[in-house]
Order: structure tokens, then C-alpha cells, then sequence
């Protein structure tokens, strides 16, 4: 299956961001879901690219109609590679299509209306719960610092297992530069304590 183009739906610019560097490494023509309805036709082969909330990809369901979906990259707050499958049960997904779970972040200013009310119901109780926790893995300090301070954790690191799966359907991927083999960029300092 020939993939046409990169389709995402981002809510604070994580999931843009590693659709921007998708198509970066790939040279996959890459749209929102608004600017897709205008280019791609319908039945157009895509990467389909969206946010997570509460288990839910966002625009998946309108993007399954329209197109023919190759994989998923669903970008959220939790581990990369993790949450595939609740993610897979609660969005009714077919095993056989490949899922990939990328770690986004939580940037407070963008929240808005009911995602702002999800988010600080329920984030004072994980932050407790994670400063109890005498031995926290990296991924649980990751967190605690997205909680507490927000912040971005977009890195090309994250996108390994997808821009390999790429290569396997035949997608050209080009070659990592040297700021990007050490994890590329990432805005928040991962001290817990601070």
C-alpha cells in the first residue's frame, strides 16, 4: 500500500509537530484534517496522525471514513510506545493495523473548555500519587513534571519504531542529523523536583 500523504488533528501542537517531522524525514506531503478535505481525495492512503484524550484518537473516526488508513501514530501524555491496548480496545482498531503511541506533552495555556476541566480534575491526585512513589522510573518523573509544570516532550527519538515501519512499507527515510541522533529538542527540564 502506497502512502499518499501525513493527515493529523492536533489540539496544542504536539501531534503538528511530529507530523512536521514525519514528513520531514519522509518527504510525505503532510495536512491537517481541515486542509486534507481540499487536497487529498477520498480513498487517499494515509499515516493518520491525532491527540489523545481519554483514550480516544482524536479525528480518527473521521479520517477512517474518508481515507484509507495505513497506520496510526496517536500522540499523547503517557510513554511512547505505551497505552496501545486501551487505545486499540477503545477506538475499535483491527489488529492488524499498526499502532504507534508517541509522548507529547501538556501545555496548560492551550487547554481549553472541558479538555482544562479533564485535566485538572484529575491531575492534583497523579501528581500526589507520584511524589509518594520513593523510586520513580523515567517515564514516571517525565510525567510528574508534565503534570506539575506542563511542558513539551516532542522528540525525533520518539518517532524510531514508526519512521522504521515507514521503511518496511517502502517510504524513503532519510538518514538522522547528529542533533537528532542525541533525542533532538525538548523545551522542559526533566527534574521532578523543581
Amino acid at each position: 500500500m502506497k502512502i499518499d500523504a501525513i493527515v493529523y488533528t492536533s489540539n496544542t501542537g504536539h501531534t503538528a509537530q511530529y507530523a512536521q517531522m514525519v514528513g520531514v524525514r519522509t518527504g510525505l506531503p503532510v495536512y491537517s484534517a481541515k486542509e486534507a478535505e481540499t487536497v487529498l481525495p477520498q480513498g487517499a492512503c494515509i499515516l493518520y496522525m491525532g491527540w489523545i484524550r481519554a483514550s480516544v484518537i482524536a479525528g480518527y473516526r473521521e479520517a477512517a471514513a474518508r481515507y484509507a488508513i495505513a497506520a496510526i501514530a496517536a500522540v499523547g501524555m503517557g510513554e511512547t510506545g505505551g497505552q496501545i491496548d486501551v487505545l486499540r480496545k477503545k477506538n475499535k482498531l483491527a489488529k492488524e493495523l499498526p499502532l504507534f503511541t508517541l509522548q507529547g506533552g501538556l501545555l496548560f495555556q492551550k487547554l481549553r473548555g472541558m479538555n482544562a476541566f479533564m485535566i485538572n480534575f484529575s491531575r492534583k491526585k497523579a501528581v500526589k500519587i507520584l511524589k509518594a512513589e520513593r523510586k520513580r522510573s523515567e517515564a514516571q518523573n517525565a510525567m510528574l513534571v508534565m503534570l506539575s509544570k506542563g511542558g513539551s516532550f516532542v522528540q525525533e527519538k520518539h518517532l524510531g519504531a514508526l519512521l522504521d515501519w515507514l521503511a518496511s512499507q517502502g517510504v524513503t527515510v532519510l538518514e538522522q542529523t547528529p542533533a537528532e541522533e542525541n533525542g533532538g529538542e525538548n523545551d522542559t527540564k526533566q527534574d521532578p523536583e523543581n
